[in-house]
């Protein structure tokens, strides 16, 4: 009792009238304390903690205990002694940061319910596919920082399961699968988005104290943003995969050097689109490593420009322009962005993603967050140089946003959502092939008897697979 009226006297004595609103919000929430002295990185001592209460040189500072209470106010002429400071600037943002985290818990609760759990959550980032919406990953992020490192576990489980299934599926006609395995297909679509939300939920805020990663960054590198390139295909995987390592950022920057070195001294181009893709997101995400980036990727741009290879000096000039125009982005670019942007959120709107893009300078544009949003949702096949090209366009507008502005609205996902169809996963497989390769199909000499193993390699009798035109037991491939 006596603590609490020594606080509340010299509250009054001391501060001054903004001062003492913050004061006194310390004073009537512990647990903001708390989270306070957890995030704020302090040393691991017993030592009192002086928390600014305004700017300048000579600010008020409330005295607190690491236990979160407070123990006394000093005005902006009385020095803090034998305790750490916390400066303003940071108690402000952290202050907004515990917003933020408490608007994910609302959306955690508004979902699931007061009782709701992670598993619940997770089950969503499944079952949503393509249309998971920015309220649901919001929410969903609520328990990343318990689930970080199981969320990269998770990854990488479901990208094996998903390539087990791509090379037992495109073993078959197309039209084998629809007539006899739509669960699959429809699993495998679910699945096939469900990683990109994995690994942005996985990487993301990974700096903040007490939400590390226990994996190093390059081994979480390899697993979820090379993962994503490689079984992805499509313009949003891409986005998603270089979101990530923008987020890893100087983390990973020697390891993606040093393969892209290795890359152009072989001739390598898939690992020189790649790894280039990656430093290119790293120096738009994380402005403070470009001149790191702009030295180490100087001398293999010269290996491409001194090419003979007309193929190596083309990415050569698409990189130099991309690289160059970090700091200070072309009106033309900005155009060409908005634009192709616009073109690819009316296509999702009509349904008619096939439809050929044109990297040419718009008669409409969209605002910039539907461009983000519209980009980082498209299916669009990334082949050849042409889609090299809207890589690099797309990248360094698209990364510097924050996660949960990669995904539309629940509103917006209203007008754009459809039932899933065959075609959707079809399409997607046909994508992924421009990349992987079609394994090589499955050739039986003669029908097997009912009671052997089925051709398709599923594990079950004949007779309880494709033998019968109308049962999709072939779902468990």
């Amino acid at each position: 009792m006596f603590d609490d009226e020594h606080f509340l006297q010299r509250t009054v004595e001391r501060l001054s009238c903004p001062a003492m609103e913050r004061a006194m919000l310390l004073y009537n929430d512990s647990e903001l304390v708390r989270f306070l002295l957890a995030e704020a990185k302090l040393p691991a001592d017993e030592r009192d903690v002086a928390i600014a209460l305004g700017p300048g040189e000579k600010p008020a500072h409330t005295i607190v205990r690491r236990d979160g209470r407070c123990r006394t106010n000093l005005s902006g002429d009385q020095p803090y002694r034998d305790a750490h400071l916390l400066s303003f600037s940071r108690f402000e943002a952290l202050l907004e940061r515990r917003g933020e985290v408490q608007a994910r818990f609302a959306a955690a609760e508004r979902l699931t319910g007061e009782k709701g759990s992670a598993g619940q959550l997770l089950l969503r980032l499944i079952e949503r596919g393509r249309y998971l919406s920015r309220e649901e990953f919001v929410a969903s992020s609520y328990w990343q920082p318990l689930l970080r490192d199981v969320l990269v576990s998770l990854f990488r489980f479901s990208a094996k399961q998903l390539e087990r299934q791509r090379q037992v599926m495109r073993r078959h006609p197309s039209a084998r699968l629809v007539q006899h395995h739509q669960p699959l297909l429809r699993r495998y679509w679910s699945n096939y988005f469900f990683l990109g939300h994995c690994a942005l939920l996985a990487v993301m805020e990974r700096h903040r104290a007490g939400n590390a990663l226990e994996l190093p960054a390059e081994e979480v590198y390899d697993t979820v943003a090379n993962g994503l390139l490689w079984l992805g295909g499509t313009l949003g995987a891409l986005l998603r995969a270089a979101w990530v390592a923008g987020e890893l950022g100087g983390d990973i920057l020697g390891v993606v050097k040093r393969r892209l070195r290795h890359a152009v001294a072989r001739d390598d181009r898939w690992t020189i689109l790649a790894e280039a893709t990656t430093l290119l997101a790293i120096a738009a995400r994380r402005s403070g490593t470009r001149a790191e980036i702009q030295k180490g990727i100087a001398a293999p741009l010269r290996l491409l420009a001194d090419s003979s290879d007309s193929y190596a000096v083309q990415v050569h000039d698409i990189l130099r322009a991309a690289f160059d125009g970090l700091d200070a982005m072309s009106m033309e670019n900005g155009l060409m962005w908005l634009g192709l942007a616009h073109d690819l959120y009316e296509h999702q709107q009509a349904h008619a993603e096939a439809t050929p893009l044109q990297l040419k300078e718009p008669v409409q544009v969209v605002s910039p967050d539907v461009a983000t949003m519209a980009v980082a949702n498209a299916t669009y096949r990334l082949t050849g140089l042409n889609g090299f090209r809207l890589a690099v366009l797309t990248v360094p507008y698209a990364v510097k946003q924050e996660g949960h502005q990669l995904y539309f609205p629940e509103e917006t996902l209203r007008q754009l959502r459809r039932p899933w169809v065959s075609a959707d996963t079809l399409a997607i497989l046909e994508t992924q092939e421009a990349v992987i390769g079609k394994p090589q199909p499955v050739r039986r000499e003669a029908t097997p008897g009912r009671n052997d193993p089925c051709y398709c390699g599923s594990g079950q009798k004949y007779k309880r697979c494709c033998a019968g035109a109308g049962d999709d037991g072939g779902a468990s491939l």
